[in-house]
């Protein structure tokens, strides 16, 4: 796998491209970031993805992230992983990390001309400019905090919601995209990632380490007797190689747990109050 930066310069606030490429045997998948990714210095702004290319066995993923930065270091550095799926395991693989030159958008220092020296004493006016400068200054600065006092919270909890949609977003396309692959075709192999899928979904939504769960451990988290019939199917595929209508009815089981988990986590962000802070 390969990432990098489509510019060698970086200016505060100006959205930069990175783009983040994977090859992989044709019978894997793979998940790419999303929104969740811990940037380090940078801000998600949106990802494009490219088809799938297949040649010689071999698969092509593409996705070319938009960020922007708010740092002014004269070198910023990213490093982002790439998680391949066999089968029940989930593997990461990082790319050798890429570099970007801060540049300012201010001009660049003039080297002052050497001037005579004059100790002779100059009264100077008093200057209601800075005075009035001082005011302006101290009025924006009171008018940010008195914002942030009343609304504060409710941004936060407006990019939280925001963060959690895209998640689920990423969630759903990667999860129909394999239910509909079983439609076509039964494969354990499909079956096996789509239950990897659901539990790092879960596992980001709820922060409970869901990929390291038995069926067990999980009814124990989510007591639901839907929930424990459909997991008992997907063990018969996954273990016994027993496919069955009920096959598809466990994976739509899964999305619908997810989905209702979701509303729950989003009404639990909502929920400290629509008031001002």
């Amino acid at each position: 796998m390969a990432g990098k930066f489509l510019t060698d310069t970086v200016r505060i606030g100006l959205p930069v491209q990175y783009v983040l490429v994977a090859k992989h045997p044709a019978d894997t998948e793979v998940l790419f970031p999303d929104s969740a990714f811990a940037f380090r210095r940078f801000e998600y702004v949106d990802k494009l993805f490219f088809p799938t290319k297949t040649q010689n066995q071999t698969s092509t993923d593409s996705v070319v992230y938009r960020l922007v930065c708010f740092e002014t270091d004269a070198i910023q550095t990213l490093q982002m992983p790439v998680y391949l799926l066999a089968g029940r395991d989930c593997t990461t693989f990082f790319g050798k990390p890429d570099t970007l030159f801060f540049k300012s958008a201010l001009p660049k220092t003039v080297v002052a001309p050497i001037l005579e020296k004059n100790t002779d004493y100059e009264p100077l006016p008093l200057q209601e400019d800075n005075l009035r400068n001082w005011l302006l200054v101290a009025s924006v600065g009171f008018s940010l905090f008195l914002v942030w006092s009343l609304f504060g919270k409710r941004i936060i909890r407006t990019y939280r919601l925001y963060l959690l949609s895209l998640q689920k977003q990423t969630f759903n396309l990667n999860f129909e995209r394999l239910r509909k692959r079983l439609q076509d075709e039964n494969d354990v192999e499909t079956v096996e990632k789509a239950m990897v899928l659901w539990k790092k979904y879960m596992e980001d939504l709820e922060e409970k380490p869901f990929t390291t769960y038995t069926s067990k451990e999980i009814l124990a988290e989510i007591p639901d007797e839907n929930l424990s019939q459909a997991l008992r199917d997907i063990d018969r595929v996954i273990y016994g190689k027993v496919f069955s209508d009920q096959s598809q009815v466990a994976l739509n089981i899964l999305r619908k747990v997810s989905g209702e988990n979701y509303r729950l986590k989003r009404e639990n962000i909502r929920k400290p109050v629509d008031t001002p802070s």
